[in-house]
């Protein structure tokens, strides 16, 4: 029998706009569904970051969105007076009210051809032999059925489509959020403010959630406070008293002038299982696609509905009546983001004293702390590792080490983001490409692993402890001393504890080779201690130098060198070392080198001299294991 129409979209938002907008361009029939009349209102902090912008400009709405303000951050603001901005990457973010937008995106539907019916309740899903073929729904006192070979639902965080096609499911990870616009306030700039920690003023409680001040105008802006439910005693709060008291502590030019208060909940628990089932597709908050973190879910919800009708179209002309890899698809493009932010989210009463207490610390560490949490959002697809100086990777590639010291990086990255909330952003500071590649290769070098490939596997795996070790002790470095006002407390906790972490990790990794080569690390972390105490011309030696010594000593140990050849080896590593640290200060300083500088050049070729030498000394031996006798 054939379908009324192609398609059926519930909810007329930015989701199912995206999705009928899309499917009618490519000459689809749709309908587009939307229980409220339009334009309506809807609880929104309503900014548009570059993201949603950026989808917004394959709808074709950049040019009626240009009147609305426009922002170049986001600035975070601590109770504690730090703060920092994080620019908009890309250009400048927009703040748009929602009844502007989905009118807009409304008109756009029916310019491409989608037959849009406002003030029509969805009720419930035709189905026919256990298959989803179409909707029923409410159009004023009438009830009206409509059948179609697929149905989009963009019914948002209740969706009754989802109940009715078993994708539910009871959770405890949402939240909830009320907003209002608010006259006579004073101080709006043009960014997105955010403030933390929330504070539920009826028990004192730190909340997992923030608030919120968008500019609308000069003396007007979207203010809010949301809250994740992560905890059994965050279900009680009140968020109407929440928002009372954040408002209190805006600037305003006598009394802030709230208009209507509204709320709406925070769909956090996205599932790629839970996505669709045959012919009912889920898209934005109906898939649960809000971001746990910064509530943000117009650009989700804007991508899906675009992705949810590109698999749709593909489906249409081969015939099918589901789309296969669609839950797989949206986990490969927002999960990565999702898993960062909920464990920022879990620990947001350590993430926040963390990051307030780095907030205007200029050392690497500490900026990448506050880079884990203004950038985790731009963690979707799998990070590239950067290369360093053609001079460097061609003489890797020509020794046949190219792809070994990538796989060990790649290891060194998976291996150091998984044990404190901020860690991985923290790290991404903390590592020098270009000396990473040099140890690396300095210890397969010394390892001979081309000449005797069965040691490969225990080589790349101390590569990972040594470099796991080096950066703990970076992190340790990044210790500040205390300030009269205890101010970077939390700062330094978090140096002491990722430098322990990244430590542990590393001794681990070395277990798996052998009692010998955990040895060797403990020497080596308690040297580099010595001279970060001594302190002095001397101490260069014992850190820097014993950093790009350790991985030498260990891949002369792996290839049975004997006493004398390690000796001579390791010297030459420290020589290396210390030669290094004449570039290190301007690596830590305010303003870290860029790679491709001539500075950066001339470490390439230092680097690439010291393993033509290690090359030359290095004489792969067979014999024994080293069975724990260390060379001096």
């Amino acid at each position: 029998m054939a379908s009324d129409v192609d398609v059926v979209v519930v909810g007329a938002g930015p989701a199912g706009c995206a999705a009928a907008t899309s499917l009618a361009r490519r000459g689809r029939t749709v309908l587009l569904l939307d229980r409220s009349p339009i334009p309506r209102e809807k609880a929104c902090g309503d900014g548009l970051t570059r993201a949603s912008l950026a989808q917004l400009d394959l709808l074709g709405c950049r040019p009626e969105l240009a009147p609305f303000q426009s922002v170049r951050g986001t600035r975070l603001s601590f109770a504690s007076g730090a703060e920092f901005t994080r620019a908009t990457p890309g250009g400048r973010g927009r703040v748009v009210p929602r009844a502007v937008l989905d009118a807009l995106l409304a008109d756009r539907a029916r310019s491409a051809g989608v037959t849009v019916a406002p003030s029509c309740r969805a009720t419930g899903l035709l189905r026919e032999a256990g298959r989803t073929v179409g909707v029923r729904y409410v159009d004023g006192a009438d009830d009206r059925q409509v059948t179609s070979r697929f149905v989009v639902a963009a019914d948002g965080a209740t969706s009754a489509l989802a109940r009715a096609g078993g994708l539910a499911r009871p959770t405890d990870r949402t939240g909830f959020a009320v907003r209002a616009y608010v006259g006579g306030l004073r101080g709006l700039t043009d960014e997105f403010r955010v403030l933390v920690p929330l504070v539920d003023p009826a028990t004192g409680r730190t909340l997992p959630g923030y608030g919120w001040v968008f500019p609308v105008s000069a003396d007007v802006a979207n203010v809010g406070v949301g809250c994740l439910r992560i905890r059994p005693q965050d279900a009680g709060v009140n968020l109407r008293t929440v928002f009372r008291d954040f408002l209190g502590t805006l600037e305003s030019d006598g009394s802030p002038r709230p208009g209507p208060l509204r709320g709406a909940p925070l769909p956090c628990d996205f599932d790629p299982e839970r996505c669709s089932a045959g012919a009912l597709v889920l898209v934005g908050d109906a898939a649960r696609l809000v971001d746990p973190l910064s509530g943000e879910g117009i650009d989700t919800a804007l991508e899906s509905g675009a992705l949810a009708a590109d698999m749709i179209e593909r489906a249409l002309a081969a015939g099918r009546y589901e789309v296969p890899g669609y839950g797989a698809e949206l986990r490969r493009r927002f999960g990565r983001r999702m898993d960062a932010a909920w464990s920022l989210v879990e620990h947001h009463e350590f993430v926040w004293n963390v990051v307030s207490g780095a907030a205007s610390v200029e050392r690497p560490l500490h900026r990448g702390a506050r880079r884990a949490v203004s950038a985790y959002d731009r963690g979707a697809p799998e990070p590239a590792e950067a290369e360093g100086p053609a001079a460097l990777r061609l003489w890797l590639a020509r020794h046949g080490l190219l792809d070994e010291v990538r796989a060990a990086r790649r290891a060194v990255r998976e291996e150091a983001g998984d044990e404190l909330p901020l860690l991985a952003g923290a790290v991404t500071e903390l590592r020098d490409a270009m000396a990473e590649q040099t140890r690396i290769a300095s210890l397969l070098v010394c390892a001979g692993i081309l000449a005797a490939p069965a040691r490969r596997r225990d080589a790349r795996r101390l590569a990972v402890a040594s470099e796991l070790a080096c950066l703990a002790l970076a992190a340790h470095e990044d210790v500040l001393d205390a300030l009269p006002d205890g101010g970077p407390r939390a700062a330094n906790l978090f140096a002491v504890s990722a430098g322990d972490a990244l430590l542990c990790r590393s001794l681990e990794r070395a277990a798996d080779v052998g009692a010998w080569a955990v040895r060797l690390m403990s020497r080596a972390s308690a040297d580099v201690c010595a001279g970060t105490l001594l302190g002095g011309p001397g101490a260069v030696a014992l850190t820097t130098g014993t950093v790009f010594a350790l991985p030498v000593r260990l891949g002369a140990h792996l290839a049975h060198a004997d006493p004398a050849t390690v000796t001579r080896l390791t010297a030459e590593g420290r020589s290396l070392g210390t030669t290094w640290a004449s570039w290190e200060g301007s690596r830590r300083s305010d303003t870290p080198e860029e790679p491709g500088t001539a500075a950066e050049e001339r470490r390439a070729r230092c680097a690439v001299r010291a393993l033509d030498r290690l090359t030359r000394m290095s004489l792969p031996r067979s014999g024994p294991a080293p069975a724990g006798r260390l060379a001096a």
